[in-house]
């Protein structure tokens, strides 16, 4: 069945549906990922939020569960992108940064 892809946000319905239909899924993708099932619905439920404040390029992209999971994934494994750890870390690389910083990564 083909989507229809639209050029506005998804409104709160929307959204609510969105959630219902793939929480458990991907909840349980991160579980298989992570092992610890408190850490997976906390990266998914971050994941939800920070989508719904995106919720145009979620409708744009056409594929806002791909997008939820991506974001979760990243979570997953260490809270943002290497280059947004490098840029907080004032321009030093990732790996360079957790082996400087005795809490870690910055999340």
């Amino acid at each position: 069945m083909k989507r229809e892809i639209r050029e506005w946000p998804l409104t709160a319905e929307e959204f609510e549906e969105l959630y219902a239909q793939t929480v458990a899924r991907l909840t349980g993708q991160l579980y298989v990922m992570l092992g610890d099932l408190h850490e997976a619905q906390d990266v998914v439920q971050e994941a939800f939020v920070k989508g719904w404040s995106r919720r145009r390029q979620l409708e744009r992209d056409g594929r806002p569960e791909a997008w939820i999971r991506t974001v979760a994934w990243r979570l997953a494994v260490g809270g943002e992108p290497v280059a947004v750890q490098a840029a907080q870390c004032g321009g030093m690389a990732a790996q360079r940064c957790a082996r400087a910083s005795p809490a870690g990564p910055v999340p």
